[in-house]
């Protein structure tokens, strides 16, 4: 396939996960919850777009378990080669966002007092390792594909890092917004994904990226106490 048809291709992929994100986080639920639209049709409508994200996009783009960051079906998908770089890089990443978790929480519990729920907080853990799941899928090995060629495509006279500050830039902003009108936490998560987004996009790692994103998840909302909340919900 041509270029310039890849390239058109790639921002259709990037439009209809914008149309889907409003369809399925504000059109669908606010319809159900007032009886217009029956549930089964919502589920019909994830099923025909779980199959174009996860089969058809992929493989018209040529996507490999690579990209993705994925590994092979004997590993689990879970990407093993080079796991010592890898786990190098995330913890660095790790390290630098627990220390200024430390510091809001210090703030926090200076202020209002700090009562931990510890059973409550690996529950949530659990919890967000799925919703991680789907929602690191949709951004990192779809959505950055996309925007990586997207910028590629637009800025091939640039640095690799320049197309990287720029790639990881609008994919950070995309998962912010995605988080609207909860302000707070569109805030939160544009400067966590954006940091996330730039190791992703040095060594690609699915599985540690939802390690992460669900961690930190559940720091925020059951030991900051985050309001968590977003879309009609």
């Amino acid at each position: 396939m041509h270029t310039l048809q890849l390239y058109r291709l790639a921002w259709l992929d990037v439009i209809l996960l914008v149309c889907c994100y409003l369809l399925f986080v504000w059109i669908l639920p606010a319809s159900y919850l007032s009886g217009h639209i029956p549930v089964y049709l919502i589920y019909f409508l994830v099923i025909i777009a779980g199959i174009y994200f996860s089969v058809i996009s992929p493989k018209i783009h040529n996507d490999t378990f690579q990209d993705k960051g994925i590994g092979s079906k004997k590993h689990l998908f879970i990407k093993t080669d080079a796991i010592k770089g890898d786990l190098l890089l995330y913890g660095k990443f790790v390290l630098v966002c627990s220390g200024v978790m430390c510091v809001v929480i210090f703030i926090k519990s200076s202020q209002t007092g700090l009562g931990v729920n510890w059973s409550s907080f690996f529950l949530k853990y659990i919890l967000y390792i799925f919703s991680a799941t789907i929602q690191d899928v949709l951004f990192f090995s779809l959505l950055l594909l996309r925007l990586k060629y997207i910028v590629g495509n637009h800025l091939s006279s640039s640095s690799e890092l320049g197309r990287q500050a720029s790639t990881t830039f609008f994919l950070a902003i995309a998962f912010g917004l995605a988080h609207y009108p909860n302000w707070p936490l569109v805030l939160v998560t544009f400067f966590f994904f954006f940091g996330l987004s730039w190791v992703f996009y040095t060594r690609p790692n699915l599985f540690l990226v939802i390690m992460c994103h669900a961690f930190f998840g559940a720091v925020l909302h059951r030991i900051v106490m985050l309001h968590m909340k977003f879309g009609i919900f």
